[in-house]
């Protein structure tokens, strides 16, 4: 069996080979509790932080004069065609739509129904589809001043009572967040 030197120096002088001692409350200690009360500063910062987030969140809830839910009028027509109605399709000024649902039937014999801003030319169409249905779209918004229209190719088109959300156009940025 082979001890080493120092093996067998502990043994005939133990306390002076004897393991350190378990530091005291000295430097390194000391620099631990200051990283633990750092630690509780910072989290006490960022609950100050997220209490001021959701009382500002509060504050900015909309009433519903700025931000409410309208119906989007119903049309039909029996032939192919366009369906466009400026005044009952688009926001008012000062106003704008977030569309959540338009709901469309193809009549009998009609092979598309497409659904377009403003004009019915291809660079503004939002919508283009062979079968009846619903369109809900995520981040479909009207401006002042815009619209939806409807086209039908091959027949007659009926547009079912819509939903969108109204907003007033100051209230919009806080819509958003």
């Amino acid at each position: 069996m082979t001890i080493a030197p120092d093996q067998g120096m502990a043994g005939l002088f133990p306390e002076r080979f004897a393991p350190p001692a378990a530091p005291g409350p000295g430097p390194a200690l000391e620099g631990e509790l200051d990283i633990g009360a750092r630690l509780v500063l910072a989290l006490d910062g960022m609950t100050a932080a997220a209490r001021q987030l959701a009382a500002a969140r509060q504050r900015s809830r909309l009433s519903w004069e700025e931000c409410h839910l309208i119906d989007i009028p119903p049309a039909q027509s029996s032939a192919a065609g366009t369906i466009d109605q400026p005044d009952e399709w688009g926001p008012q000024a000062q106003w704008v739509w977030q569309i959540l649902a338009l709901p469309f039937t193809l009549g009998t014999g009609t092979s598309a129904a497409a659904l377009y801003r403003d004009a019915a030319t291809p660079v503004n169409l939002v919508l283009s589809q062979s079968t009846s249905g619903i369109f809900e779209p995520k981040g479909l918004f009207l401006m002042p001043g815009r619209r939806l229209l409807w086209a039908s190719t091959g027949g007659g088109l009926t547009v079912c009572a819509g939903i969108a959300v109204e907003i007033a156009i100051d209230s919009l940025p806080a819509y958003l967040l």
